[in-house]
């Protein structure tokens, strides 16, 4: 018995001494270096969502009222670089093509609804003397004149850090990441970049990035995280938990965003008072899935 452990022992550390070059050899690193996009340079953004979500109204624990609702989102749009420093861009003009949205509850005929940016053309500078939002972003028409306030939020939560170095870059620049090993110290507020949603929707308060895989195509090299986060989502002015997870993937030449895959699950519970007095429970369950794509060119 005792030569038969003996002999596993040497067997499992024969074993560990082939496996250990093999599972050193299999980890990657790649270092990251920031590249602010520069006057002339061009960025095309593809996004969309998918959303599917049961709300369910009960009384004394009895259901009293349920809804199957289903929305998808699409946005296309492409941000053409007109002035920019060292650090940021400055100065840009962004083209809307497409921006809409469809739902429907219960199976029934879908409602399609069209933004209020679709087909138009607006003008970005930063200023950061002026009080239009924390980041002095002004957001005017393609003539220099005033937009509305829907169309204002609707372009400033596309770009909530025009004007500033990304946070992720920010994070990422001259860093050295190894395949396996996630990232430390790193801010649920760069969620945001990920998300590609619209700036104060979504509050992500956990976040973790790990390199999955490393890939090398057209002679730049892509790195692809796998990516975990939760916090809140903005459903239809409803606040609703919700937990993602999936892969982005990031160029470590010039620190850029190009895509994102994220699927999760989300859920609401609240109470409302009745005018009788009475109380209903809420609840809100249901999935999403969130894709970017991001395209540069110049």
């Amino acid at each position: 018995m005792r030569r038969s452990i003996a002999l596993a022992g040497v067997l499992t550390a024969a074993l560990a001494a082939v496996l250990a070059p093999a599972l050193a050899a299999a980890q990657e690193s790649v270092t990251f270096h920031a590249a602010v996009p520069q006057a002339g340079e061009s960025i095309a953004y593809a996004t969309g969502g998918v959303m599917q979500f049961k709300t369910a109204a009960s009384a004394g624990g009895r259901e009293i009222r349920s809804q199957s609702i289903d929305v998808k989102s699409a946005e296309n749009y492409q941000l053409d670089i007109l002035d920019a420093n060292a650090d940021a861009p400055r100065r840009g003009r962004v083209r809307y093509f497409q921006s809409e949205s469809t739902s429907s509850a219960d199976q029934a005929a879908a409602k399609r609804e069209v933004g209020p940016v679709a087909g138009k053309t607006y003008l970005l500078a930063v200023n950061d003397a002026s009080n239009a939002g924390s980041a002095g972003l002004q957001v005017t028409d393609e003539r220099g004149q005033p937009v509305s306030a829907e169309e204002d939020k609707e372009v400033r939560g596309d770009f909530p850090v025009f004007g500033h170095t990304d946070a992720l870059c920010r994070y990422l620049d001259g860093k050295t990441v190894t395949t396996g090993k996630p990232l430390e110290d790193l801010d649920p507020a760069v969620a945001a970049t990920l998300l590609g949603a619209k700036a104060g929707e979504d509050e992500m308060d956990q976040l973790s990035l790990e390199l999955h895989r490393i890939e090398h195509h057209a002679g730049l090299t892509y790195a692809v995280f796998q990516v975990r986060m939760s916090g809140v989502t903005d459903v239809a002015g409803t606040p609703m938990r919700i937990a993602l997870a999936g892969y982005v993937t990031m160029t470590a030449e010039d620190c850029r965003l190009r895509s994102s895959h994220l699927e999760g699950r989300m859920a609401m519970q609240d109470q409302v008072k009745t005018q009788d007095g009475g109380q209903l429970d809420m609840r809100m369950t249901g999935s999403a899935r969130i894709l970017m794509h991001l395209g540069y060119a110049q």
